[in-house]
């Protein structure tokens, strides 16, 4: 298997146990843990013209972005 097959594996992998435990603590303290959430919001408060789903998927955009990059450097 290349190294690009790898990373996305990976990277798939790290965000569905990241997305996983979120969603497992925001069922035990009742809060929102959501990574794609809070990054909606943060994205929300630096370009408010987008639509929500442009901010939605910016959001989820980013945390797999994050996680693909943490596989380049381990």
């Amino acid at each position: 298997m290349n190294k690009l097959a790898k990373i996305t594996i990976s990277g798939a992998a790290g965000t569905m146990v990241m997305t996983g435990g979120s969603e497992l603590m925001s069922l035990i303290f009742k809060e929102n843990f959501s990574e794609p959430d809070h990054l909606e919001t943060m994205i929300s408060r630096v370009a408010p013209h987008l639509s929500k789903q442009a901010k939605k998927i910016a959001g989820w955009g980013r945390t797999l972005l994050w996680v693909l990059s943490l596989q380049l450097f381990l």
